[in-house]
């Protein structure tokens, strides 16, 4: 790749360029001990729950939400260490929450390698059948639902 990063990881599309989430090496994880310990499951109340049954679930959502962006922080900071916390949070979208906190955590079975993205990349083919393959793999590792070859240029927005 262009700019290689220090560890390999999951790799997410992140506006006109791509983000590579590694896990948290051992030592933060054991830093971030407690707050991994806190995570847990957030299910909503029943439809006739009362209005403040919802907001402590809307509070629980927003919680696990801050929890979940400190170990991502953690986590691309060591690609990224010039990324600020802000930064990172606006570059990982709703969508890609889930799937950035479990690479993070080293859960990211179906991800490609590093080195597959790597042997891409030097295949001496055009650089637009490059982007195309590796737009591919990262909405296949982020399991979207459409086939990112089959997008209109305009859905993938500016490039």
């Amino acid at each position: 790749m262009s700019n290689p990063v220090k560890h390999r990881g999951v790799v997410f599309e992140s506006g006109d360029s791509f983000l590579i989430v590694p896990s948290l090496s051992c030592a933060q994880a054991e830093e971030l001990g407690p707050v991994l310990d806190q995570d847990q499951a957030v299910k909503p109340p029943a439809a006739d729950a009362s209005a403040s049954e919802w907001a402590a679930f809307r509070a629980s959502v927003r919680a696990r939400r801050q929890s979940w962006l400190k170990v991502i922080t953690a986590a691309v900071r060591r690609n990224y260490p010039e990324k600020s916390p802000d930064q990172i949070a606006s570059e990982i979208d709703e969508v890609d929450l889930r799937d950035a906190y479990m690479a993070a955590i080293g859960i990211s079975a179906g991800a490609p390698s590093y080195a597959v993205l790597e042997a891409i990349v030097n295949s001496g083919r055009p650089a637009d059948q490059i982007l195309a393959d590796l737009r591919t793999l990262v909405a296949k590792a982020q399991k979207r639902v459409r086939d990112p070859q089959e997008l209109a240029p305009t859905e993938l927005g500016p490039r």
